[in-house]
């Protein structure tokens, strides 16, 4: 049974970007599951991560385009389907983050993020550091390089 840690986004710290973000929205070829090797994610060997992130439309176009590595220093393939973004180490295909999109008024949340544990274990400090490594992949995705981490905030009493 996979774990719960409920983390969220400081307002202050993430929505900045969303600018840079707009403007980086391409005309990239869209990304496919049978576009690179890989390996779903074990039922019994992941945790979720309970959030609400903020993702504009537009952001979420370039984000649904995916991500094919090019050269042997790329780490990352990624593709979504249905509102799911998957994440995948390039060289073994594993799956390492899968996070779930919701529908908002104005754009997407990310509502739920499925960690691998070979990668980051079950401990808010590195559901955090995971948390922190999925956001800045989705900015670069976004064309925006993030010096600093996002900064985020974990609950300790989550909401039910």
């Amino acid at each position: 049974m996979a774990t719960t840690i409920t983390i969220v986004s400081d307002e202050e710290g993430f929505f900045p970007i969303i600018d840079k973000w707009k403007k980086a929205v391409g005309d990239l070829r869209t990304a496919k599951a049978g576009d690179w090797k890989t390996k779903p994610m074990s039922p019994d060997n992941h945790y979720v991560i309970s959030t609400e992130i903020a993702v504009p439309e537009l952001a979420m176009e370039r984000i649904r385009q995916g991500h094919i590595p090019k050269e042997m220093e790329d780490k990352w393939f990624m593709y979504c389907e249905n509102d799911v973004i998957r994440y995948f180490r390039s060289w073994t295909g594993y799956n390492i983050f899968s996070a779930y999109c919701e529908k908002r008024e104005e754009g997407y949340a990310i509502t739920k993020i499925e960690v691998d544990m070979e990668e980051y274990k079950t401990s808010p400090s590195q559901a955090k550091e995971a948390l922190e490594n999925l956001l800045k992949l989705l900015a670069r995705q976004c064309g925006v390089y993030l010096d600093n981490p996002i900064p985020i905030r974990v609950l300790d009493n989550p909401r039910t």
